[in-house]
């Protein structure tokens, strides 16, 4: 699998532009899922490569292969041939990115599946005791490509909750036809609205009693450095 890139100069950022854009956004899905969406992280195509790269890559296991005649490169300078075989790949930024993003092969729906299994990468591939030597070039990204409406006093709340993130039991819905109708209607966001709220249902409800609880960080998956 292999493609050239020549980096081109980045847009400068529009603040106000961003948090006008990702407004409707946060509605469409409050009122599709019934979840109130408090707030949101964007990080550009560029950033996205970058931020791949400073994480040392993502391991996927491609559960298909991708072929994509007119793959447009992330800096638009140019359509190039995109392929990735199936099975097990460590994809750099630009090929995650790609594996994410390319719609030409198949469906809207299946480049949804795609980039579900590329944010459970990104998650696997977050280590808080790796990343300390990587903290300079993250900064930069975040400067550079990263756009959030959450105040800098949430962050450690974030990634604290962010840390107690189960990789393994993620829950992941595509609302796909004919389960979910193309064109939805009451009926179908009601369907949506349900799927989810049994989601959140059970990820809140209390553990099963047990001998002893483990200390994080000290036994079990702790992240202790």
């Amino acid at each position: 699998m292999a493609f050239t890139y020549t980096r081109g100069s980045t847009p400068s950022p529009f603040p106000a532009a961003r948090r006008a854009a990702t407004s409707p956004c946060r509605g469409a899905i409050t009122a599709l899922t019934g979840v109130q969406v408090d707030g949101m992280l964007v990080v550009d195509l560029n950033g996205s490569v970058r931020l791949v790269n400073a994480l040392g890559g993502i391991d996927i296991n491609v559960p298909y292969a991708i072929y994509d005649p007119r793959y447009p490169l992330e800096d638009g300078s140019r359509d190039v041939r995109l392929y990735i075989r199936a099975g097990q790949q460590h994809l750099n930024g630009h090929f995650a990115l790609a594996y994410a993003r390319s719609r030409h092969q198949d469906d809207d729906y299946h480049r949804m599946e795609r980039q579900q299994l590329v944010l459970l990468a990104l998650r696997r591939a977050v280590n808080p005791c790796s990343l300390i030597p990587r903290l300079p070039a993250l900064i930069d990204i975040a400067g550079q490509s990263l756009w959030t409406n959450f105040s800098i006093k949430d962050l450690p709340d974030r990634l604290a909750l962010a840390q107690r993130v189960d990789t393994k039991h993620i829950g992941r819905f595509t609302f796909f036809p004919p389960t979910i109708p193309e064109y939805l209607n009451a009926r179908a966001v009601a369907k949506v609205q349900a799927m989810v709220a049994g989601a959140f249902s059970r990820a809140t409800a209390p553990p099963a009693p047990s001998a002893a609880t483990p200390t994080p960080g000290v036994s079990g998956s702790g992240s202790g450095c």
